[in-house]
C-alpha cells in the first residue's frame, strides 16, 4: 500500500502516510479489497499481504468471502519483557540491528508503542475469531507456527 501512497501523490486517498494506522486502513480498505478481489479473480495464488493497513476484520471478510482461497493472521508481541527486548538488542551486534545505535529511551518508547498497538490487534483479533501469533516468546517458533498455519497446516486451523 506504502506504494499507492507514495507513488500516486496526484490521487487524494485522503490518507498520509504516517498518519494513524487505524484510520488508513479503514480509508484503504475498498482499495485493498479490489486489489483481493482481482488476484482471486485472476487465479493468483500464494500471495502474501503484510502492513498496518490490513485490519482484523478484512480478513475475517476476506476468509469469509473467499473460504477455500484465503487465510491470514497476525503477528505482534503483546506479552514482550521490555528490559529483556532491550537487553537482547544490547547485545546483538548484527549488522541487522537497526536499533543498535538508539536510546534506551527512544528502543522503549517503540516498543511500548508497538506492545500497546500489539494488545488492540489482538483484542480486535479475538473478537473476529482471525489468528494472532504473540512473537514476544520463542520468536522463531512462532513464526515457523505462523507460516504452517498459512499455508494449511491441518492441526494448526
Amino acid at each position: 500500500m506504502r506504494g499507492l501512497l507514495r507513488g500516486l501523490p496526484h490521487v487524494d486517498f485522503g490518507v498520509e502516510h504516517d498518519g494513524n494506522d487505524q484510520e488508513k486502513a479503514e480509508k484503504m480498505w475498498p482499495v485493498l479489497r479490489q486489489i483481493c478481489e482481482g488476484m482471486v479473480e485472476h487465479k493468483i495464488a500464494d500471495y502474501v499481504l503484510e502492513g498496518v493497513i490490513l485490519l482484523p476484520k478484512h480478513v475475517r471478510e476476506l476468509e469469509a468471502d473467499f473460504p477455500e482461497i484465503f487465510r491470514g493472521c497476525f503477528l505482534g508481541y503483546s506479552t514482550i519483557d521490555l528490559s529483556q527486548l532491550i537487553a537482547r538488542i544490547r547485545s546483538d551486534q548484527s549488522g541487522d540491528n537497526w536499533l543498535r545505535n538508539f536510546s534506551e529511551k527512544d528502543i522503549t518508547n517503540i516498543f511500548e508503542r508497538g506492545v500497546q498497538e500489539s494488545v488492540s490487534l489482538q483484542r480486535q483479533c479475538d473478537e473476529m475469531n482471525v489468528r494472532f501469533f504473540d512473537v514476544a516468546h520463542e520468536f522463531d517458533g512462532t513464526l515457523l507456527t505462523a507460516k504452517e498455519y498459512l499455508i494449511g497446516s491441518k492441526n494448526l486451523r
